[in-house]
């Protein structure tokens, strides 16, 4: 399985990172309801789902990025 991340949305488009970088576009409709940038989904090369744990810790670390760099 194949793990994305939602970078952003343009319009019917998410542009996902499919890892080191390479981004790709991908309809909004072949996504789960619901799917908001920073989702961390897996592809089984016939359809996305999301990982909600994966999701989960990649918050964490960004909330914990963030506190170090700027503080409360």
């Amino acid at each position: 399985m194949e793990r994305v991340i939602v970078d952003r949305f343009e319009g019917n488009v998410a542009v996902v990172e499919a890892g080191l970088g390479h981004m790709r576009n991908v309809s909004r409709s072949q996504l789960p309801p619901g799917t908001r940038e920073g989702d961390v989904l897996m592809f089984d090369g016939r359809a996305y789902h999301k990982n909600a744990e994966a999701t989960g810790e990649r918050s964490a670390a960004m909330r914990s990025r963030t506190h170090r760099l700027f503080g409360d």
